[in-house]
């Protein structure tokens, strides 16, 4: 992670997926880890997921954002340019 935001950003978009998803294991969750393949986070994991961010930061997180597995990094750039 680049900047000071995109880490506190990360530092939330882990807080919404353990808030979501409580089985997974915190230290799985890292800028690296791929959303479906390393999290095993499914469409509708990633819809709440996506909702819960877009009323924090007051975005929109696009549909199409999910539909190659990005990683948490991925995510947090994304909000971050959003900002």
């Amino acid at each position: 992670m680049k900047a000071k935001k995109e880490k506190k950003i990360f530092e939330k978009i882990k807080d919404v997926i353990m808030k979501n998803i409580p089985w997974i294991n915190p230290k799985d969750i890292t800028p690296e880890a791929l959303l479906r393949r390393d999290l095993a986070i499914d469409s509708i994991d990633m819809l709440n997921i996506a909702t819960d961010l877009e009323e924090e930061y007051g975005v929109f997180v696009d549909d199409e954002l999910f539909e190659k597995d990005r990683t948490v990094g991925d995510l947090a750039e994304f909000i971050a340019k959003q900002k």
